[in-house]
């Protein structure tokens, strides 16, 4: 009878969970702390944990504001012989096997504050590479700082859920709500990264101009363009969408504005959606950001930009912002939900195939125009959302069988 009542209340706890209305209290064995470090946390006070929350979140921000310009500008400072991207190709590969072999075995036997301080040294060591950028310092920087990407966001989302746990502990409040609010707050700030550095270089490039007609973009820009001919070689390789839309028709120096609109609108909202979640549930907002996606996609497919309608790239911008907001924030989240037992397998496995579709996308990147480009993504986006779905409605009727 015992073990009866108890797995009635696990199912009850599911269904709750699901539908984001309870707490969740992770199994003993899926906390990837030692025991020193347990105790540590178990006695974190209320502004202790706020503290550390705000720590972590500025860390990081400070760190990718840095990064995220110095790799913007690889493709172009260091073009010799594809350096640059080489470099960038090697560290995602190296991420991707160490995610699949490496981040399991080390995640659950170090403390993930101090795995996250040793990544932080390997993402600077890439950095100084801007010094002497050579074959013999970029390659090497690159494998050590793939390895350090590989464990930094496992070991962020392991603390963020350890200490959202203890703050739910001091509050009385449930667990996941507070992980899925904790997560939006990080994220939020850690997404400013995209602002500060987007300015910095939209200034820079104020004086670059765009020469383009409004016949040749409809003939070379948008959905028409084309990595590899001849027209768009001279253009700064930035990613292949706001090349298409952004750098091809209006100019270079319209890029950082646009991706500010970008940056803000994600750290908002995903700062709103994570307390949001509580109260929706997920579902709820894997929907909205799918639609929001779906339309920005069509747009691009279906919309040619011109002069006169320039402001339709901040609106597909700040919808990005909407859907970006949803993906990494709710998804890691997610994985403490559905996996409580294999945290971090789970959470390894969900980083290695996103390091493989990051590794897919380059590598077709270059090679193909972007309405087939569009053509994939609102695929994959589509069959995303079915999948979501019928993972959300299985989890539901085990949980009810059961």
């Amino acid at each position: 009878m015992a073990n009866d009542k108890e797995l009635e209340i696990r199912v009850e706890e599911t269904n709750a969970m699901l539908d984001g209305n309870v707490d969740f209290k992770p199994a003993p064995d899926d906390v990837m702390v030692s025991t020193d470090e347990n105790a540590v946390l178990s006695k974190m006070t209320k502004i202790g944990v706020i503290r550390s929350l705000a720590v972590i979140s500025v860390s990081f921000m400070l760190l990718f504001s840095a990064f995220n310009s110095f790799v913007s500008l690889q493709s172009s400072l260091n073009k010799d012989e594809g350096l640059g991207t080489t470099g960038l190709a090697s560290a995602n590969a190296v991420t991707l096997l160490s995610n699949l072999l490496v981040t399991p075995i080390t995640l659950s036997r170090f403390s993930p504050k101090w795995i996250m301080v040793v990544s932080i040294v390997t993402y600077i060591v890439y950095l100084m590479t801007g010094f002497y950028p050579s074959w013999y310092t970029i390659i090497p920087a690159s494998i050590v700082m793939g390895i350090g990407a590989a464990h930094i966001w496992l070991a962020m989302q392991a603390y963020i859920t350890d200490i959202a746990r203890q703050y739910a502990n001091i509050t009385s409040t449930k667990h996941q709500d507070r992980l899925n609010l904790f997560l939006g707050i990080f994220y939020a700030c850690h997404y400013t990264s995209n602002v500060w550095g987007n300015l910095v270089s939209s200034f820079v490039f104020q004086r670059v101009e765009a020469n383009v007609t409004d016949d040749l973009k409809e003939s070379v820009c948008g959905p028409n363009y084309c990595p590899y001919l001849e027209f768009n070689t001279s253009v700064i390789l930035e990613p292949s969408r706001t090349q298409a839309y952004i750098s091809c028709p209006y100019g270079i120096k319209n890029v950082g504005f646009v991706m500010v609109v970008f940056g803000i609108c994600l750290s908002i909202f995903s700062a709103v959606f994570g307390k949001l979640t509580q109260y929706t549930g997920h579902m709820v907002l894997y929907v909205l950001g799918f639609l929001a996606q779906l339309c920005v996609q069509l747009t691009m497919l279906l919309w040619t930009p011109t002069t006169s309608h320039q402001y339709i790239i901040y609106i597909m911008a700040a919808l990005f912002g909407v859907a970006g907001a949803v993906n990494i924030p709710l998804v890691s989240g997610l994985y403490n939900l559905y996996f409580p037992d294999n945290r971090a397998v789970a959470l390894s496995c969900f980083r290695v195939l996103h390091a493989a579709g990051w590794t897919i996308a380059m590598a077709y990147s270059s090679w193909l125009c972007t309405q087939y480009k569009l053509y994939i993504l609102i695929s994959t986006l589509t069959l995303s959302m079915i999948s979501l779905t019928i993972l959300y409605i299985r989890q539901k009727r085990k949980s009810n069988t059961d």
